[in-house]
């Protein structure tokens, strides 16, 4: 049962992984700029001349991927960590006489099921290169998400009634580390969208 829901999961996120990226990061009326290339029409020097072919540029490989990768955690935070976060803080209400860490950790699994929701949004926010601010805002969420994610296993591990609490903190370190890394590197992207020209930005408006 559980190795079936953990394949639907998977399917899910590469799903979201691939659509998004292939849905918004193509090539349209300059989002990313535009390619110029000159040729050389017609032989004759007093009706040839030099034609210059201007087409849209598609959002760049990496940034696609961090959309897609941004897209497909959010899938994964929604669909597995909130639910397992949702379980440790049951396993910690049983286990620990401190409720601070079972109100941390419920907290965190509500926000895992409204935080991807923002990010989804952000990702094609990001490809299309409009409202670029809700993008900023998901990211500094992500940030705080994680972070609070992070210290809410840290505070239930030290009061869990268990002689190695270690493992739960390095999984929550790698979970917490994980989510960190992609939005620094979706933050990237969304700097790369922020440097493309005025004249790209109001290709955009007109869209």
């Amino acid at each position: 049962m559980i190795d079936d829901y953990l394949l639907v999961v998977a399917i899910v996120m590469g799903f979201f992984a691939i659509a998004i990226p292939l849905a918004y990061g193509r090539a349209r009326v300059g989002r990313w700029g535009e390619r110029e290339t000159k040729q050389r029409v017609g032989d004759d020097p007093f009706r040839g001349g030099e034609v210059t072919d201007r087409r849209p540029k598609r959002a760049p490989a990496w940034v696609r991927l961090a959309a897609g990768v941004s897209a497909a955690w959010a899938v994964a935070s929604m669909l597995l960590f909130a639910p397992l976060h949702a379980l440790l803080a049951a396993f910690a209400a049983d286990s620990t006489p401190s409720p601070l860490g079972v109100i941390a950790l419920s907290l965190v699994a509500v926000d895992s099921l409204v935080w991807p929701i923002a990010m989804l949004v952000a990702c094609r926010a990001l490809l299309v290169r409009r409202r670029l601010s809700t993008v900023r805002a998901a990211l500094r969420w992500s940030y705080v998400h994680h972070g609070c994610g992070l210290l809410a296993i840290v505070i239930v591990a030290g009061s869990i009634q268990r002689s190695d609490p270690l493992a739960l903190v390095l999984t929550g370190l790698g979970w917490s580390a994980t989510g960190v890394v992609i939005a620094f590197w979706t933050e990237l992207a969304l700097r790369a969208a922020q440097a493309i020209t005025a004249d790209a930005g109001d290709a955009i408006e007109a869209a």
